[in-house]
This record gives C-alpha cells, structure tokens and sequence, in this order.
C-alpha cells in the first residue's frame, strides 16, 4: 500500500492513501508476522503534527520534526511497507571483498536505484556491527556490574543496621577499658570472617552457576565470577566465552535462518558447559577442605572469647559483624569501580576507515551496449541451435541424399506435388512438369528392362512403408504415361483390405481380384475399361476374410500368366510392405519394383 507524506508547513504534515480493496496486509515488525485488517474503499487523507504518534487501523508511525528542512517542504514524499523477509532478500547481494589479502581491512558495497537509501544502509551497517561487537565486548562487564548493584543495596543496609549496634553498644562504656584486652582477639576474628566470607561467596557463586547451568539455556545474563573473588583463569575464560556465544546465537536468531550455524553455536556452549561443571566440581572440594578449616580457627578464636568478661565479649561480638559487613561493602565496590574501567576502556574492534558516500557516479547498469548485442547474439544463435537440433534430432526424408545414404538401391525418379483437384493428374494435364516426371520414370524402367534384357510384358509392382504415401497416385499415373505411349496396359488392385483404385477411374468395386482368385470369375470378366486409351483396370474386389492366403494361392500366379499374355505392362498396387507382406509374396511375379517414400 503506498502512503503519501506531504511537509504542509513547519509543524505538520498530511498523510494520504488510496484503498482499492476491502482488505490490506500489516506487517507487525516487532514478531516479524503478517496480519490484516479491513479498510473503507476510497481515498483517505488527514493532517498531523510532526511529532505526534499516528495510530491508525492500519497504520501506526511517528514522523520526527528533525525530518523537516527547507529542502523537502511542500514536497511529496512517499512510503511503502514491505514484508520483513521480502526487505532483507533485497539486500542480500551486499558485496563484501577484502581489500588487500592477509589484512583486517574489509571493503562493503551495494547497488540499486536509490543511492541516498544505499549510503544509508551501508553507513547504519557499520553502525550496527560496532555496536553489536562492543555490546559483546561489554557483556560480561555489565553482568558483574548488574549484579553488584543489585547486592550493594542488601550489604549496605546490614552494615548500617551492624554500625548502630556497634554505636548503641558504646554509649556509656568505658571503651579504653574494654578495647585493652580483646583488640588482637578482635583483629583475628575479623580476619577469619573475611576470609570465611570469600569462601563463602565462592560457594554460592559455583552453586548458583551450576544451578544456572543445568536449567536455563539462555546464558547471557551470568555474572561474573570475579564477582565472587574466583580468579581461576579456565573459569573466567569458559564464562565469559559462553556469554558471547549466548548474545550472539540470540542476536542472529531473528534475523538468520541457517540451522547449521545455530547447531554450531549449541554445539560449542554444551562443551563449555561440561568443561565448567568439571571445574564447578574439582573446584567445590577444595573449597570445602578450605572452609573447614577456616570455621575450626573460628571455633577455637570463640572458646578463647568465652572466657572473657560479658560485655568485652559483646564488644567483640559487635565490632566482628560490622568490620565484615564494611569488608564485604568495600570489596564489592572495588569490584564495581574494576569492572566500570574495564567497561569505558573496551572500545569497537569494527571502525570506519571511509563512510559510505555518493560520488556521483553514473548508471552502473543495465549496459545497454552489451545487451544490444547479447539480444544480437542471443537472435541470431537460439535459431541457429534449434535449426542445428531439428535437423540432427530429424529422421524423415527430405532430400534424395538421405536416401542415398541409407540405402544403395537406385532413385529412379522423383514426383512433385499434385496441385490438381484429381489424382489422375497424367491425364488431366499431359504437359504439366508432374507428367514429365512420371515419363522420366517411363524411361528409367525401360533402360533397366533393358540392361537386363527383359523382353515382352513387363510386371511393375508399387509398394510403401505406410500408408499414405502416394503409392496408389503413382500406380495410376505411371500407368497412364504407359497407357499413352501406345502400351496396352492394365492395373491390378491388390490391397485387398483397403481398396481404392476405383473411385478416381469412377469404376464400381464390384467384382475384381478377389473373384478370381476364388474361381468365381474370369479375367474377362473382372477386368473394366477406362477412359484412358490402352488403359484397363482391375479392382480389388469384395474384401475377403483372407487377403494373404488368396495372394499366396495359385491362381495368383495363373492370373499373372493370363494377363502377360493380353498386356504389355502390368502395373500391381499393393498394400505397405511395413504393415503386411502381401507385396512380398508377389515379388516372385515382377520384373521391377518400386519403392516409393514421400518427402517429410
């Protein structure tokens, strides 16, 4: 939904939108999901002040007067939200390069149609990873400064409460009296607390550690331990370590979404977490040993005291729970002030060496050059590839070369296309080129009767792989340029399953072949004028049950006799040599066969 921003004057604003439809998308950026919301169809439009929070059904946004300057007053500014995912896709082609090998020096750039909104992007990007290491770096600072502060309050009210007992205690005693012979037992005793105290924090602090460890999986809050005085450097190094892991895996956990990195990161905590339960354990003993001895010095310390006077003994007693009290709220301030240092003196391992910034550098792209002569290029070959694959990928015949190259039986003539209405084109237009290459075929046959020596009638069979590829056209009009040389000539049908000689002649079907075959008729008979001059014809006949026995029987071969005795050529149409055999059962009554293949 694009929203206009319109500057009205130095305190306000005018924000428009136009709704087509009923229904629009919000984008909730805060848990990164997807809802919608119902809007009057229309235009909308209404007056703000900078400043002010705008909270619409659909809209919720806040435009800063900072925003304002003389420039974009009066203009128009628009905005546009787009799904969190689809944003981030967009800047995913971040170019990031090292600017020398073997160095710490890191070049980022970015391209796109908004160079104002790329500086900006680059620059808050920096921005974002200074502060993000530094935060990092700071962590475990502030987690030893949190829970300091969150301690002080509680050690400071018990030293105040222990130093007005102590005050109390005084008033009206002869303190110079009562001091003279307790003081170096005092003295012992509060060195004994002290020391039982940072036995004791240590204590809580691994107890409280591996109590954290064991149930919570979020371990950027741990604090410190040098919060507790533990100085083991294999302690320090694994907690602050499991700290960082911890931010980090939270920080990327929105905004990245590779399971392989997060399961690194899970990997390498639970190892340090092991590590720090072991040192938790052999750590603990030690300290135990350490605390008992320090309570069985105490003990000995408070029998001696015993046998001192009441109130000395009240003295001591007072005087030993305020200095460790003040102890405690001292150390803990040191440890405060340390780790404030060790805050402020942490700087950013990421600095700008040169901001992002337009240099008025002109269109990047497209290169217009470079596509022309892709386009070219691309024009000129993709034809050229699809030509090269139909005609490598291409199996049928289309010249007499890719007959010639698969097989070595001669060409004996080539036939064109019939543009006329009938098949009977010989007749129909004796002069025409289709006619003149049935008489080059005419004259083929003759030389090869000829150099065979093949006198008298001649019988020419016509065959095919397939239907519908001319084989019956050529019967006919090869018999007719026969028939018009003055050659008493007869066709006989013989594709007893799918006759069709007889239409174009406009002959019956009657009787034919099969009539003869069967005894039924003579050759007299079966056997029909035309129209053309020397031209007879012999139908197919009734379709038989048994075309090939019929073919195969003897009266083919007396039929065969009889019409030699009566015709100079005898031109036999047979059925596709692909599908049945019945033309090969009838070569044995040729004395030439023609194979005909159509173009395509």
């Amino acid at each position: 939904q694009l929203i206009k921003i319109k500057f009205i004057n130095q305190n306000q604003f005018e924000l428009s939108t136009s709704f087509e439809n009923s229904l629009v998308n919000l984008f909730h950026y805060a848990d990164n999901t997807i809802s919608s919301v119902k809007v009057p169809i229309g235009d909308f439009k209404k007056i703000y002040a900078l400043n002010e929070k705008v909270e619409l059904p659909f809209l919720s946004l806040k435009i800063s007067q900072d925003l304002l300057n003389r420039n974009n007053l009066k203009q128009e500014f628009y905005i546009r939200f787009k799904d969190f995912n689809e944003t981030v896709a967009d800047y995913k082609t971040v170019e990031v390069e090292s600017e020398t090998k073997g160095t710490s020096i890191i070049k980022i750039a970015h391209t796109g149609t908004n160079k104002m909104r790329l500086v900006d992007f680059l620059n808050a990007t920096v921005n974002v990873l200074k502060k993000s290491q530094l935060d990092s770096k700071n962590q475990f600072a502030t987690n030893t400064i949190n829970f300091i502060d969150s301690t002080l309050i509680e050690v400071e009210n018990q030293m105040n409460v222990a130093e007005d007992e102590l005050k109390n205690f005084r008033k009206d005693k002869d303190m110079f009296l009562l001091e003279e012979g307790g003081s170096a037992m005092t003295t012992k005793l509060s060195r004994y607390d002290v020391e039982k105290d940072v036995v004791d924090r240590k204590l809580a602090y691994y107890n409280l550690l591996k109590n954290y460890l064991e149930k919570n999986n979020d371990y950027a809050k741990l604090p410190a331990p040098s919060v507790a005085g533990i100085e083991d450097p294999n302690v320090v190094a694994n907690v602050a370590r499991l700290i960082e892991l911890s931010k980090l895996r939270s920080e990327k956990a929105y905004a990245v979404k590779n399971e392989k990195l997060f399961q690194d990161f899970d990997v390498e905590m639970d190892a340090l977490k092991r590590v720090l339960l072991n040192n938790i354990s052999s750590s603990k003993s030690a300290m135990q040993a350490e605390l008992s001895l320090l309570l069985k010095n105490i003990n000995n310390a408070e029998n001696t005291i015993s046998k001192f006077p009441d109130q000395q003994q009240d003295l001591i007693k007072y005087t030993r729970k305020f200095n460790l009290k003040d102890n405690i709220y001292t150390t803990f301030l040191e440890k405060r002030s340390e780790a404030d240092i060790i805050r402020a003196s942490n700087l950013s391992d990421i600095e700008f060496i040169d901001t992002a910034k337009d240099t008025g550098d002109g269109l990047i792209g497209p290169k217009t050059g470079v596509n022309y002569i892709l386009a070219f290029l691309v024009g000129i070959g993709l034809p050229f590839i699809v030509i090269l694959g139909r005609s490598v990928l291409d199996t049928s015949i289309i010249s007499t070369l890719d007959i010639e190259k698969l097989t070595k039986i001669p060409i004996i003539g080539v036939v064109g296309k019939n543009t006329n209405s009938g098949n009977l084109a010989v007749f129909e237009k004796s002069n025409s080129p289709l006619a003149e290459s049935f008489r080059g075929i005419r004259s083929s046959l003759q030389f090869i009767y000829k150099k065979k020596k093949i006198d008298g009638s001649k019988t020419v069979m016509l065959t095919s792989s397939v239907s519908g590829e001319g084989k019956t056209f050529c019967t006919m009009n090869l018999a007719t340029v026969f028939a018009m040389s003055n050659k008493k000539t007869v066709i006989v049908g013989l594709d007893l399953r799918k006759p069709k000689l007889f239409d174009d002649f406009k002959i019956d079907n009657i009787t034919g072949a099969v009539n003869y075959l069967i005894g039924q008729k003579t050759i007299d008979e079966i056997t029909q004028k035309t129209d053309i001059p020397n031209l007879d014809l012999i139908t197919s006949g009734p379709i038989p049950p048994n075309p090939a026995e019929l073919i195969m029987s003897d009266a083919m071969g007396e039929m065969i006799v009889e019409l030699r005795q009566k015709y100079d050529y005898i031109i036999l149409d047979t059925p596709p040599v692909g599908l049945v055999s019945d033309a090969l059962e009838l070569t044995q009554f040729c004395d030439a066969t023609l194979y005909v293949v159509r173009q395509g």
